[in-house]
């Protein structure tokens, strides 16, 4: 018997986008009658999330681009050292 694991797919910000809409209007469908005040909390709580949720890409992804930029800065400062280095260890005679 083979046992198999159940993972969910890692979604893009496209598609939790689309993915967090269609709950919400499935959700939101059935309470705008019923319970119109639930349905308006709901859709604050959502787009909080959303919004949460779309700052956190944004602010990752210029992380990873200054931290990679200050990276690269550094390997070069460093590989100038390195061959300042080298030519003043060379002395000619």
């Amino acid at each position: 018997m083979h046992k198999y694991k159940f993972s969910l797919p890692r979604l893009d910000i496209t598609g939790m986008w689309v993915f967090s809409l269609g709950v919400w209007f499935h959700i939101v469908a059935r309470l705008v009658y019923s319970k119109p005040w639930m349905a308006f909390f709901l859709a604050e709580l959502i787009a909080a999330i959303l919004v949460l949720f779309g700052a956190y890409q944004v602010l990752d992804a210029w992380i990873a681009r200054v931290s990679r930029e200050e990276r690269e800065a550094l390997e070069a400062r460093q590989q100038a050292m390195m061959e300042g280095q080298q030519e003043g260890g060379h002395v000619s005679h």
